[in-house]
């Protein structure tokens, strides 16, 4: 586990868009999976330009972009997920729709199938929860061995309560989502999760920190053997100061 803090949320952001960038640029990358989360739409706006030359660039192989998990959204074809991503990749960079391997509630039982058919993922970029959570994987619901599964809406109160806040209100609620598990997400060649503020700080501590847990299902990245954590000072401020030899003045770094 490598972790990278950096000063402020601009600075996340910053340096989330030089990682993409790398990954945009990177001939060996074919596969990547993206969260739709809010707390890298900038570095996706600034990345937007080179992921639309890369995809259209007859010089170079493919680049194939997956969604980790779906909430459905009343009678749309699309989930919650598809739609971000669509909004901020598939329809700026005119993204062919055989590039784009959508998750969704007709196909989630042969998504592990077709990863490994691709070859896997070569890079994933994650957000986390305060409760320890990334991608659909919530405490309570998540076994370490899980691969790409369906989720009921009333598996726990706590389910429920991230998919009211996630589509609104409770008559929005779906019966349930879909998404990657820890068994699926950790064979990605490389993960990163990013993130920043105070809020995230305790989780950032427990989950990275204290033991592997399935209550804290993001505690499993710790054992990932090509995972970064980035972090500004704020989310890192529970687990600061680091050891002299690790600062730099811009930020310090935990391999």
């Amino acid at each position: 586990m490598r972790i990278e803090i950096v000063d402020t949320k601009q600075d996340v952001t910053n340096e989330t868009s030089h990682i993409l960038l790398q990954k945009i640029y990177d001939p060996k990358v074919r596969n990547i999976a993206l969260t739709a989360g809010t707390s890298p739409v900038a570095s996706y706006e600034q990345c937007l330009e080179k992921f639309t030359e890369r995809i259209h660039d007859p010089n170079m192989p493919k680049l194939h972009l997956w969604n980790f998990d779906e909430v459905p959204q009343g009678d749309s074809e699309e989930g919650m997920t598809t739609s971000t991503l669509r909004k901020y990749f598939l329809n700026p960079a005119e993204m062919p729709a055989y590039l784009y391997h959508r998750l969704d509630l007709s196909n989630w039982d042969t998504l592990d199938e077709r990863l490994a058919q691709a070859n896997g993922l070569d890079f994933m970029l994650l957000g986390i929860g305060s409760d320890g959570r990334y991608a659909g994987n919530l405490p309570g619901v998540t076994k370490f061995e899980d691969g790409t599964r369906y989720i009921p809406s009333e598996a726990n109160d706590q389910v429920y309560a991230a998919l009211v806040h996630s589509v609104g209100s409770e008559e929005k609620v779906p019966a349930g989502y879909v998404s990657m598990g820890p068994k699926t997400i950790m064979s990605a060649k490389e993960i990163v999760m990013i993130a920043f503020g105070k809020k995230k700080a305790n989780i950032i501590k427990e989950a990275f920190f204290g033991p592997i847990s399935e209550d804290v299902p993001a505690s499993i990245l710790q054992t990932h053997p090509n995972f970064t954590l980035l972090l500004d000072r704020e989310a890192a401020s529970e687990i600061l100061p680091m050891p002299a030899a690790t600062v730099t003045p811009a930020n310090a770094v935990m391999s």
